[in-house]
């Protein structure tokens, strides 16, 4: 899902860097837009779902296992660019999630929601044990894009508080 924020951030920078192919990228930008938000938007649980994927009989699905990769979407233009209304829809159930017990930790945000902690069934890389920096830091500068300077703030102290405890900075933490 991540992806699709960096792809919509890149059509638009492509858009100002070609101003003859400006409204060819914007398009594709919208396209992008619209396509994350009516395919992998999960609305029972108020969350991005992590991506889509092919069954084993070459059927399209929802890999709908909640990851901290849709909180990278607030580092993104993908959904400042949306009306008011459609900003309220997204962030706030998304920030929700993130700052509930399923992704927030003393030392970030875990890569895999904890109700997922049962895949693999070890700990792993990107799993519900791991917390990257880096990658909650994205987050909480996206967290700041919207305003939730609280959040963010309490994200930055998560982080130097992995790094103090752990004695020196990590790529991630489990």
């Amino acid at each position: 899902v991540e992806l699709q924020g960096y792809a919509y951030d890149a059509l638009l920078y492509a858009a100002q860097l070609f101003p003859d192919k400006a409204t060819k990228y914007k398009q594709l930008a919208s396209g992008v837009q619209q396509a994350t938000l009516s395919r992998l938007w999960l609305p029972e649980v108020g969350f991005f779902a992590q991506g889509l994927g092919v069954d084993t009989n070459g059927q399209e699905r929802l890999l709908d296992t909640l990851t901290s990769n849709a909180g990278l979407l607030l580092d993104s233009r993908l959904l400042a660019d949306l009306s008011q209304d459609k900003i309220k829809k997204y962030i706030e159930p998304t920030i929700s999630m993130l700052m509930s017990p399923q992704f927030h930790t003393p030392a970030g945000l875990r890569c895999r929601a904890a109700r997922h902690a049962h895949i693999p069934g070890f700990a792993d890389y990107h799993g519900s044990y791991a917390v990257w920096p880096k990658e909650t830091f994205a987050i909480a500068r996206g967290l700041e894009r919207f305003g939730y300077q609280a959040e963010a703030s309490q994200l930055h102290a998560d982080i130097m508080h992995a790094v103090q405890q752990a004695g020196e900075f990590y790529e991630f933490f489990y």
